[in-house]
Parts: structure tokens; sequence; C-alpha cells
């Protein structure tokens, strides 16, 4: 019996607003995967009743509905004296430049005017409110012609003894509008370190990797052509001990190329399971059409090698990054900004991942792939 629409719809609703809230109350889990209206919820929730911090980092900071609301917190909590701060890249100038140009050639009148008069009000507010805004790296005239050169891709965010780390970028209403995820971290040590990340942006200039109690937390400094998350990813690959029982999977809006698509081709030859979970990109003429370019490029790379990966195509664009391994007993997962491609590398883009085989933060993970798994398909 064939799966009607309202069924599938019903799965893809699933994983958009994952976990159902039911399943959040009162849990006590050190780490749990959740949707992105989840993390919303969460940190408007927390931020307030904050006493002590409430903090965000992300790539660029847009007027939307969601962002709006995000901010708003800040500004409520700032207002109460709690130290509240918003990190955002300098790369939020060519955003901005790019929604006004696009505005003033193709929008209304009435469109361009509101997007400026939201942006002008949003700076206002923290402003006057005291929120500190931070822009972690400044953009240059080189950014013109290499978009994501040097760029720091944090995207996390701490309120008091929570924290939550992800693929959140507060920007349009599209962002808050694809398969994406953060995770919760309720491991003291481990939210502070997160926080004082976000406190002092500046002191990200070198690859390093950390254990935080059964945690890795591991940054690229943001070095042309250096990850040390690669490597880890690469390292963990190599290091399974049962290849033909094995499974790896990668959720992530590319797919692989350079060593890592070496290194699961090898894998795949000593019989291990591999599924790259991503979106489809068709070609258009737009800002998005250099993603669509490189994308494709990957793909027809992996191909011509005979290096081709089993990929299961999303209905919404996927925006998460996130890898499991399950080699026997043994499960390893990653949660990262790290879209996994070499190309990432050799633009120095800062990233942050945590890694770990706690059996709580690898389950969760599997579990919220799985559920993107439920609404993929081979054929795009």
């Amino acid at each position: 019996m064939s799966e009607s629409s309202t069924e599938y719809d019903g799965r893809l609703t699933d994983v958009m607003n994952y976990p159902p809230s039911g399943e959040r109350e009162g849990n006590d889990k050190n780490f749990e995967v959740i949707g992105i209206p989840a993390f919303v919820a969460e940190f408007n929730a927390k931020a307030s009743v904050a006493q002590k911090r409430a903090l965000m980092q992300t790539m660029y900071l847009l007027p939307s509905h969601f962002s709006d609301l995000l901010v708003n917190s800040l500004v409520k909590a700032s207002k109460r004296g709690v130290e509240a701060s918003i990190v955002t890249d300098g790369i939020v100038k060519i955003s901005r430049a790019r929604d006004k140009a696009t505005a003033a050639i193709l929008g209304s009148n009435s469109t361009r005017e509101f997007d400026v008069y939201a942006t002008k009000k949003m700076d206002e507010k923290l402003k006057d409110s005291g929120v500190k805004v931070v822009e972690s790296r400044p953009f240059t005239k080189l950014n013109l012609l290499l978009f994501a050169f040097k760029r720091n891709h944090f995207k996390m965010a701490v309120v008091d003894n929570t924290a939550w780390i992800g693929g959140l970028n507060a920007g349009k209403e599209s962002d808050f509008n694809r398969i994406d995820f953060m995770m919760r971290v309720t491991d003291q040590e481990l939210v502070d370190e997160l926080a004082s990340i976000i406190q002092a942006p500046e002191k990200i200039n070198k690859d390093y990797s950390k254990t935080v109690g059964n945690v890795d937390l591991i940054v690229d400094g943001g070095v042309p052509g250096q990850s040390i998350i690669m490597e880890k990813v690469n390292q963990a690959i190599e290091s399974i001990e049962h290849p033909e029982d094995a499974e790896i999977t990668i959720l992530s809006p590319w797919v692989p190329d350079g060593k890592l698509l070496d290194v699961l081709h090898e894998a795949g030859l000593k019989g291990t399971k591999i599924t790259v979970v991503t979106s489809y990109h068709p070609f258009e003429f737009a800002f998005e059409g250099v993603y669509a370019l490189v994308k494709n490029y990957n793909i027809l790379m992996m191909n011509l090698k005979g290096k081709r990966l089993t990929t299961l195509y999303t209905p919404l664009e996927v925006h998460g990054k996130m890898l499991f391994i399950r080699d026997g007993s043994k499960k390893t997962a990653m949660i990262t900004t790290h879209n996994f491609t070499d190309k990432g590398v050799k633009m120095g883009t800062a990233e942050i991942a945590l890694m770990s085989q706690n059996e709580t933060f690898a389950d969760s993970c599997n579990t919220f792939i799985e559920k993107v798994k439920s609404v993929s398909k081979t054929t795009k």
C-alpha cells in the first residue's frame, strides 16, 4: 500500500518541529538535538528569566519574524541588567547590501523601504538597550570576490547554564524553514567553554581540540588549507574496526570531496555502508546559483572518479551538518558548522564542532538523522 501525501507531510512536520514539545518537558539529558522552532522557543523562555548571561553568535543577523523574537529576548535581558551580547561575522554587510540591491532592482518601493527601516530599527534597539554587538571578523574587499574567505561560521547561544550549538543563521524567514538543528547542552563545563568563545571571538585564530568531559570541542581557527575538524572526521572513519558491519551517515548541504571522499570510498570498498543526506540545488540565475554550481560540480567529479556515494535528497533545503558512525556496538557522532567539503578548508572558514562517543549524544544525533532520512529519496 503506497504512502499518502498526508502521512509524508506529517513526517516532514515531525522533522521541522523535532522533537515534539511534550518530549522536551522535564528532559534532563545533557545533550539533545532539537529543531529550530524548538530552539527559538527554548532560548526565548530561558532568556526571559536569565539571571547571569544571554549570549548569541551567528554568521549574520537580518530582520525576520524569528530573528526579531531572538533580538527582543536579548534586549529584555539586557534591560534587566543581564550580560547580553550578539556576535556576527562582518559578512553580514554583504548580505544586507545584497538584499538592498535586490529590492532596488526587483522589489517594490515599499519592500525596499521596509527592509531598510527594519534593519535600522533592529540595530537601534540593540544599541539603545545595551546589548553588546560584536563583529567577529571584519569584511574585506577580497570578500567581494570570495564570499566565504576567512569568515567566522560559528552558530551558538548560551543562557545561564544552558547552551545550544548547531546551524542556525538568524537571517531571513527562509533560514528558519529548512532542515536544520541546534544541540542543547547542559553539561556545565562545556556550557562555560562555549560561553567563553562567544565572549572573546577575537581569540579564535588557530586550530585546537579540547576534551571537555566526554566530548571533544574542536575548533578550526580559520587558517586557509587547515582543518582539525576534517582531520578528526577522517581519523574516525579510518579507525573503524569492523568495516564490513559499519555504517556512516553524513548530513550536509554539500557532498564530500577531497580527502574525505577518498576516505569514504576506501571505507565503502571494505563493506561499510555510507549514506550522504543532502538537498537538491538546481541551477538558477541568483546568488544561490553559486551553491548549485559548486555542489553539482562535486557530484560530477564524484561520479567521474568512480567514487559515487549513496545520496538521499531531502524535500527542503538542508543546512544542518552532522556525522554519525556505527561501528559494531560503538557509536560516534559529530555536530558541526563545517560543511564537510574541502572547499571550505581552502577558504579558511572558522568552524566549530562537538564530537563524542557518549551514548546520549550519539543516540540523539542518530535519531534526528533517521527522521531526516525518512523524508528523503534517492532521486532528485
